[in-house]
């Protein structure tokens, strides 16, 4: 069995119009040759058989495994991080594109960082916008949650990661298996949403090193997505059970959030943007009650 370097773990549920570009991408920058290994973990999609088919036939190389169940995202990557023979993984949604070589790069510096076991890289979006590649975890910081998104902003647009309260996004990232594996992977308790941030916290608390190289590129089809009530009862589900796992406090993690969004509702207002502005008003409502939720037990 061939050695490898690094392994791409793509998991994916009904991205069939989002994989083949992605895979094209990865190909296409690959400097590292047979050295890497590209995964695919398909979560039960509806259209898996005929996505599989046409993989193989384009891309014969890639390894496919067939998840029977849609478990979430963090057990998909973990099915695909115990399938593999690399000691780099790179975890990659399939709405991510590799602009430029990037393998060659996060072996030499893994191999000469023994201490760093993450490697977060600089995210853009449409027509050249800069993404968040980084953002502060509120639950390290002293700072009112809208201070938080201001020095997010600005620390991006900076490049400037600030390794006691931000962690890395994670839509595309370098992780060393070793460590990864030795804290226990993704936790599969967490459906959706949140991911990183758990991993970013078990990794520093476990005395690993996570670093930012703003000179390491990708491109991120989804973007700035605008704000969906539907997506923030998902996020906010998995926010809670992070704060309950690491003993913080869920009710200090709503009021943050109604904080911020009443911030959010006011801005709005002024901006007339009245849509917008009903989401914000659900999920203030939805995050009363869950304080009331958490009082009651």
């Amino acid at each position: 069995m061939m050695h490898k370097r690094v392994s791409v773990i793509i998991v994916t549920y009904n991205s069939e119009k989002h994989i083949y570009d992605c895979l094209s991408s990865i190909y296409r920058y690959n400097d590292i040759g047979d050295l890497l290994e590209v995964i695919i973990v398909d979560n039960n999609s509806c259209n898996k058989d005929l996505m599989f088919e046409s993989i193989n036939r384009l891309y014969p190389q890639t390894k496919l495994i067939d998840n029977p169940k849609n478990g979430g995202y963090g057990q998909g990557n973990n099915m695909g991080v115990k399938n593999s023979l690399g000691d780099i993984i790179l975890i990659m949604n399939p709405d991510v594109r590799m602009v430029e070589p990037l393998f060659k790069k996060a072996v030499n510096y893994f191999d000469s960082n023994k201490e760093v076991a993450l490697l977060g890289m600089k995210q853009w979006y449409n027509k050249g916008k800069e993404g968040l590649s980084f953002d502060v975890d509120p639950s390290y910081s002293f700072l009112h949650p809208f201070l938080c998104a201001i020095k997010s902003r600005i620390y991006n647009k900076l490049s400037k990661f600030d390794n006691r309260d931000m962690y890395i996004n994670g839509s595309c990232f370098f992780i060393c298996k070793q460590p990864f594996v030795k804290i226990g992977m993704f936790d599969e308790k967490i459906f959706m949403y949140c991911e990183e941030k758990d991993l970013n916290r078990r990794l520093r608390n476990s005395g690993y090193e996570i670093t930012f190289d703003k000179n390491m590129n990708y491109f991120h089809l989804a973007g700035e997505r605008s704000f969906s009530y539907d997506e923030f009862r998902m996020t906010l589900d998995s926010e809670l059970y992070y704060y309950r796992k690491n003993n913080l406090d869920e009710i200090e993690c709503l009021e943050k959030r109604i904080s911020l969004f009443e911030f959010v509702y006011f801005f709005n207002r002024i901006r007339l943007k009245n849509q917008i502005n009903l989401n914000f008003y659900k999920a203030v409502h939805e995050c009363k009650r869950r304080i009331d939720e958490i009082k009651k037990r």
